[in-house]
């Protein structure tokens, strides 16, 4: 039987010293309109590298290379909601378990195929929805996510039907910095005693930054520039994604 996947060789990288950001909305997992049965598939795989079975890494900066081939096993709604099928091929799961609370950049910098990027807390399956969930991915694409201890969280680079193909994943602990977080053009000069109204919406989509009290979804960022010390007081209206300050 041919492998689905080559045994990844796996690098120590080097830290980089960035800065933090970035909070997250709640994620939209509606599938409605579509074929209502799941679709899951419950046998276990005992390959290595696959859902059941993942490669284990040390809590540390990592750099894995591997090479997908064979058949797909398990998807992501980010995946199921495309029309071209991104995640319906081979896959690779790894698992890390944190020490202690950090957050964690995913880069995929070198691929022969087009990427999908799945992080789930505690499972891989189908019915664990992810805190990411992204496709595809570009190479150089930053997608962080914030591990908290006493949990176990499983990255998995996904690919469309028919792949054979290998690719390159960078895992980076600490703060993921500024170039990490899709920052709104627009920029707020903040003088004292002024004031200003902030409103926008948020899309169907996964976000890209992640916090101890943000969500997998759609994110909102914009720079606030204070050019003095003093307090400052925001209020966000209930059900809308506005604040005023």
């Amino acid at each position: 039987m041919k492998p689905r996947s080559d045994l990844p060789r796996l690098a120590l990288v080097g830290a980089l010293a960035l800065a933090a950001c970035g909070l997250r909305s709640d994620a939209d997992d509606d599938e409605s309109g579509g074929d209502e049965t799941s679709g899951l598939d419950t046998e276990a795989d005992p390959r290595e590298g696959s859902c059941d079975t993942p490669y284990v890494l040390p809590f540390a900066n990592f750099e894995v290379r591997g090479r997908l081939l064979g058949p797909g096993k398990v998807r992501g709604w980010c995946g199921r909601d495309a029309a071209d099928d991104p995640d319906a091929g081979p896959e690779d799961s790894y698992i890390v378990t944190p020490t202690f609370n950090v957050d964690v950049l995913v880069v995929i910098p070198e691929s022969e195929f087009t990427p999908t990027l799945r992080v789930t807390r505690d499972g891989c399956q189908e019915d664990v929805f992810p805190q990411v969930c992204a496709t595809p991915v570009a190479a150089g694409d930053l997608w962080h996510f914030f591990a908290e201890t006493g949990h176990s969280y499983t990255i998995t680079i996904d690919s469309p039907e028919g792949t054979d193909g290998h690719y390159t994943m960078q895992l980076l602990y600490g703060d993921p910095g500024v170039a990490a977080c899709p920052i709104h053009p627009s920029v707020i000069d903040q003088k004292p005693g002024g004031s200003f109204a902030w409103a926008n919406s948020f899309g169907r989509r996964q976000g890209q930054v992640d916090g101890a009290c943000g969500g997998p979804g759609a994110e909102n960022m914009f720079q606030l520039n204070v050019f003095i010390r003093a307090r400052s007081t925001c209020a966000s209206p209930p059900t809308t994604a506005s604040s005023r300050c």
